[in-house]
């Protein structure tokens, strides 16, 4: 980043290298699923507002040092949605009080189902998030509890419209294929359950067992086993079903958050900076 740059981006003029994209990760969860390989923490009000003001630290530190004009902002974890409603407000407040927000097109937070209320919509409405990306996983209780979900089904679909009711008109809702006991009739009737709500958009991702789990170690006893070619099945049944349904693929990765790919980036706390970002090409 050179200084010119800088002082453009401070003239109020779009500096060519400004960030335009930018991940915060939340790393705390009211429960560790035993699947999930990211950075978390099981959530301790001692850490989470240490933490909250720890990030508004951070911001304070770049906005100095990095020309931030950004575009789209991804707020994933763990559960963003651990937070209280006032921890939420403090950070949203403190993004808004320090960065040029008026060129933001996205706004994301990532919400579990079991950490959901109205008044808690309400608040990341009015903070200025305009997506949610919802963890449903999966439609049927079995599946959730052997996943080690806090949410079962029925709370999923009251989250869902939770936010509906608090004004989101873009929600992205989250299901896993792979898990083990499901069968593609599950994995159909998850499909056809989405569906019927209508969310702007789906993601499916492949369960995989990550080292440092408690599925890779059931994994490597034998206990639990990944089958390529039934996973090879629960893709295809997705695609199929989900453009039958008007819904277009938009891109396919083994990550389970579909973050833009990193040209420049620095931060050593939660948040990643993104100058530049890779779009999938539009269809004919």
């Amino acid at each position: 980043m050179n200084k010119s740059a800088l002082l453009n981006f401070a003239n109020g003029e779009s500096a060519p290298d400004a960030i335009r994209h930018i991940y915060v990760h939340i790393p705390f969860c009211a429960r560790i699923c035993p699947y999930c390989a990211f950075y978390k923490e099981r959530a301790d009000p001692s850490l989470t507002q240490s933490f909250c003001e720890a990030l508004l630290l951070e911001l304070d530190q770049h906005t100095t040092q990095l020309a931030i004009q950004p575009e789209t902002i991804f707020f994933g974890g763990g559960t963003p949605t651990t937070l209280t409603i006032e921890q939420l407000s403090l950070i949203l407040s403190g993004f808004r009080d320090r960065l040029d927000l008026s060129k933001v097109i996205e706004w994301t937070v990532e919400a579990n189902p079991g950490s959901v209320s109205s008044r808690k919509a309400a608040a990341l409405r009015r903070g200025g998030i305009n997506r949610i990306s919802l963890g449903v996983q999966s439609w049927d209780d079995q599946l959730l509890q052997g996943l080690g979900r806090e949410h079962n089904a029925a709370q999923a679909e009251t989250s869902f419209q939770i936010f509906r009711d608090a004004g989101f008109e873009n929600i992205s809702i989250d299901l896993m294929f792979g898990i083990p006991g499901q069968t593609i009739e599950h994995w159909k009737a998850s499909l056809e359950k989405t569906i019927s709500l209508q969310p702007e958009h789906v993601s499916c991702y492949c369960l995989t067992y990550e080292e440092d789990t408690e599925f890779f170690r059931r994994e490597s006893r034998g206990e639990l086993r990944a089958d390529a070619e039934a996973d090879a099945e629960f893709f295809t049944t997705a695609l199929e079903t989900l453009e039958a349904a008007g819904y277009l693929q938009s891109q396919a990765t083994r990550c389970r958050d579909t973050l833009p790919s990193i040209t420049d980036h620095t931060g050593p706390g939660p948040i990643i900076w993104e100058s530049a970002r890779v779009h999938s090409p539009p269809s004919d």
